[in-house]
């Protein structure tokens, strides 16, 4: 299995997830997005580059998020998610 693409940036307010990610999920029984301790994510979406799972962390009371991505599209979602 190829390694994970990481990217971990400092945001200059604390994140939360969950009310900025909810709208990517379609209901509570999607396969495509999972919800961790805490606060993380986990979505696996089609991107430009192809088919990828995205793992999202905060740290740090929410101004440190890491961002792990694997697949062919790891690297259009590890880029974007800042965004």
């Amino acid at each position: 299995m190829p390694e994970a693409q990481t990217r971990v940036w400092e945001a200059d307010r604390p994140i939360r997830l969950r009310p900025q990610l909810a709208a990517f999920q379609r209901g509570p029984g999607d396969p495509t997005c999972r919800w961790g301790a805490g606060e993380s994510f986990v979505r696996s979406a089609q991107t430009p580059l192809g088919p990828g799972t995205l793992h999202l962390v905060c740290r740090r009371a929410g101004h440190l998020v890491e961002a792990l991505a694997w697949g062919t599209g790891a690297e259009w979602l590890r880029e974007s998610a800042p965004g």
